[in-house]
């Protein structure tokens, strides 16, 4: 576990490690969304997919990302053990959780989270730009 503080802010950066399958199951899921969004010409050619645009922004309810939630619950912990906060006199939920696929040059537009206190990252598959591999 790392954590970098650059005061007001804390950064907590840990490798949740999660079975191939598992993973390999998620990625087939979000491919799927991709496939169902409910406004498929909503972006310009340079941006990502996002899930949250398109009708799956709570990907914390679906059974196949379980246990990547039960790890990141885990992490949040750490964290506000590290900011000597107390869990047990706080309530951790997950408002909103989604998907982003970006192929080639896309990205994802500038934005913010306003509504909540944590946010995260995790990073499922990384494509190698100059090659054919991919990373779990």
């Amino acid at each position: 576990m790392k954590i970098v503080n650059l005061f007001p802010l804390s950064i907590i950066q840990e490798k949740i490690s999660l079975d191939k399958n598992i993973k390999n199951e998620m990625t087939k899921e979000i491919e799927t969304m991709v496939s169902k969004s409910n406004n498929r010409d909503y972006k310009n050619k340079n941006e990502s997919w996002t899930g949250d645009t398109q009708g799956f922004e709570y990907l914390n309810k679906n059974e196949k990302f379980r246990e990547l939630f039960t790890h990141i619950k885990k992490t949040a912990i750490k964290y506000l053990n590290h900011l000597k906060i107390n869990e047990n006199v706080i309530d951790l939920y997950i408002t909103r959780s989604w998907a982003t696929l970006s192929n080639g040059k896309e990205n994802i537009l500038p934005h913010n989270h306003l509504q909540s206190h944590i946010s995260f990252a995790y990073y499922l598959k990384k494509k190698c730009r100059r090659c054919k591999y991919s990373f779990y």
